[in-house]
């Protein structure tokens, strides 16, 4: 869930749209709860369709996690961890909660697992 305004700035503009570049405060809930921080790549196109890379740092109390998420293709994978998350993989699919007025709060399911 976006727990506040993002901030971003036009990188850079294209015959077809413009590159979007910024962060977002997240709350995430559920199997990984705690706040987060998203750091965005988006190529905005003419036709309103966005394509980019997401990149949401999840801090908890016992270490931290990096996901990326794809807008494109609506895949999220676990990239890092740290603390208790030090051996943490995952990947899976996500889909906009429809329950939220907000397009961008998603919910996510997959599967994950630690390295032994």
């Amino acid at each position: 869930m976006w727990t506040g305004p993002p901030t971003w700035d036009v990188s850079r503009e294209t015959p077809n749209g413009v590159i979007l570049r910024g962060t977002v405060p997240l709350l995430y809930t559920g199997s990984f709860s705690g706040p987060a921080e998203g750091e965005f790549v988006w190529n905005t196109h003419s036709n309103h369709d966005v394509t980019g890379r997401n990149f949401y740092t999840i801090e908890t109390q016992t270490g931290s996690l990096v996901i990326l998420l794809s807008n494109s293709n609506t895949k999220w994978r676990i990239i890092s961890g740290t603390g208790a998350f030090e051996n943490i993989h995952g990947t899976g699919t996500l889909m906009s909660d429809t329950s939220t007025e907000f397009p961008y709060d998603y919910i996510y399911t997959g599967n994950v697992h630690f390295d032994p």
